[in-house]
């Protein structure tokens, strides 16, 4: 299964929903997922961090000091230019596959 890329994805089209204390599902607004935008990944309050998990194949996941950082994991800029062209992983982000 390939990853879906859908670019530029902004913070305004993220939506953040809260389902237990310590946890967000992050959507992407404009993908459809029935009656409700299509969930990107989840972010968890662990231990005083915030743990990235982006759906996808690979899955990423990371490890950020706030819940900002973590919520602009998410975010794809609109233009990409020389080395910007690849998002490379923080030090802390570590790739699997399904």
């Amino acid at each position: 299964m390939a990853v879906l890329f859908l670019f530029p994805r902004a913070e305004s089209d993220l939506h953040l929903v809260c389902p237990l204390p310590q946890q967000w599902i992050v959507h992407d607004r404009r993908r459809a997922g029935g009656d409700s935008p299509a969930a990107v990944g989840l972010i968890e309050r662990v231990s005083g961090r915030y743990e990235v998990l982006e759906y996808g194949d690979p899955l990423v996941f990371a490890d950020y000091s706030t819940l900002t950082a973590a919520v602009q994991h998410f975010v794809i800029p609109a233009i990409l230019t020389g080395d910007a062209q690849h998002r490379s992983p923080s030090p802390r982000t570590h790739r699997a596959s399904a």
